[in-house]
C-alpha cells in the first residue's frame, strides 16, 4: 500500500472521481474501470509521487508516466482524467462520423 503522503491524495482524488461517476479501485496506485465501450487507458491508473522537476512536491501521473496534475489540485486532476477518458469517446466518434461521410478507408 501507498504510505500515507501518497494515499491521502489518492483517496481524495478516488472521492472526488467517484463523486463524477468514475468508479475505482485503491490500491498501491488508483485503478479507474474504464469508461463505457473503452478500453482501457493510460489515464485508468493513477500513480501520486514526488516530481523531481517541481522540487519534489507530489503529483498525480497516469499510467503512461506523464504528469496529470499536482496532488494538492483535486479539481485540476479531475478535470483532466475526465477529458481524457472522454477525448477516447469522442476519437470514437469522430472515426465513425468520418467512415460514415467517406465511406471506410
Amino acid at each position: 500500500m501507498a504510505d500515507d503522503s501518497t494515499f491521502t491524495p489518492l483517496a481524495a482524488l478516488a472521492s472526488a472521481l467517484q463523486g463524477r461517476g468514475i468508479e475505482g479501485e485503491l490500491v498501491p496506485a488508483l485503478e479507474l474501470e474504464p469508461a463505457a465501450d473503452q478500453e482501457a487507458q493510460p489515464c485508468d491508473t493513477v500513480t501520486c509521487k514526488p516530481r523531481p522537476s517541481d522540487e519534489g512536491r507530489l503529483w498525480f501521473f497516469g499510467g503512461d508516466r506523464k504528469p496529470i496534475a499536482q496532488a494538492d489540485d483535486i479539481t485540476e486532476a479531475v478535470m483532466v482524467i475526465r477529458a481524457n477518458r472522454l477525448r477516447g469517446s469522442a476519437f470514437g466518434i469522430t472515426r465513425g462520423w468520418q467512415e460514415q461521410q467517406d465511406g471506410p478507408r
